[in-house]
């Protein structure tokens, strides 16, 4: 009796076992992509209470993950529309985290009398609404969307192109936001060939801001310098100026003495100079015998 080898019968099996591993094996790594991607885009969880206070709209987390840049408010108010960050300047930030935590309220100030008021907060990242409400029924007509009207800055000094500007001047600017929101201002210059911040000034309201820049120190020398505000809800106002350093040059006179006069008294003489305020000045006293313009000698001289 002979026996015969089934080869065939063989390799089918293990071409089949070999299939269901690499079946299973992608199952496994499309699978872990999968979860991955929706770990990633997992919404966050938070506990939203609002309510109507008077002309205050007012939001207050009671529990949950806190919320950060990527989250937003969305008001209806009547019939228009806002829109804003939920940590802009609307935010009572209690820990100074920059984040909207248990225990905090973002209020927002309005004409609410009468108005009918709904809020939404909207997870941008996750693309998920975390709270939706009417807070307070009302008058639906207005229509319209108002979007965030951008920071204002302008009167700066040195005005620009101003000449003849003392060295290390304090530069000022004036901001206005019109629609209320605190802002940010980060000042810089390219004095030492590319724009490296000076100064800053944060949660500003309206009014007059200062900052000096110890490197325009230069005579006769063309400085530019930049100012950027920001409102915290997406509004800048970016603006460069330039002015010019004066001379460094003085320009004097002194009291005219007559020829030959003589005196046994001290004589007083005035030496006055105009531009730039003096600093490191020599004024020489010189004679001579027969009042030759190049036969004068140095008596003395004082330093100022």
């Amino acid at each position: 009796m002979k026996l015969k080898n089934n080869d065939g019968a063989v390799s089918e099996i293990i071409g089949t076992i070999l299939l269901l591993a690499i079946s299973v094996a992608l199952f496994s790594i499309i699978y872990s992509i999968v979860l991955s991607d929706n770990a990633e885009m997992s919404s966050p969880h938070a506990n939203i209470v609002g309510y109507v206070s008077g002309d205050n709209m007012i939001l207050e987390h009671h529990g949950g993950d806190s919320l950060a840049e990527g989250s937003v408010i969305r008001l209806k108010i009547g019939g228009t529309i806002t829109v804003f960050n939920v940590t802009a300047s609307h935010l009572y930030d209690y820990n100074n985290n920059d984040e909207w935590d248990i225990g905090e309220k973002i209020t927002y100030v309005a004409g609410l009398d009468g108005m009918q008021v709904e809020a939404t907060v909207i997870n941008q990242h996750s693309n998920t609404a975390l709270f939706i409400g009417t807070l307070q029924e009302g008058a639906t007509s207005g229509g319209g969307y108002a979007q965030n009207n951008n920071p204002i800055n302008s009167n700066p000094n040195p005005s620009n192109g101003a000449t003849e500007i003392s060295i290390t001047p304090q530069c000022s600017i004036q901001i206005n936001d019109p629609d209320g929101n605190t802002m940010n201002i980060t000042w810089s210059s390219n004095s030492s060939g590319s724009w490296v911040e000076f100064g800053s000034n944060n949660s500003c309201t309206n009014g007059t801001f200062y900052q000096t820049n110890s490197n325009f120190s230069g005579y006769n020398t063309r400085y530019y310098w930049k100012v950027n505000l920001s409102d915290g809800n997406g509004g800048t106002d970016v603006d460069i100026y330039y002015f010019t350093t004066s001379s460094g040059l003085i320009s004097t006179s002194i009291d005219t003495i007559t020829p030959y006069s003589q005196s046994p008294s001290t004589i007083t003489i005035n030496a006055t100079s105009t531009g730039i305020n003096p600093d490191n000045i020599s004024l020489y006293y010189k004679w001579s015998s027969n009042n030759w313009s190049d036969n004068w000698n140095v008596l003395t001289y004082d330093d100022f």
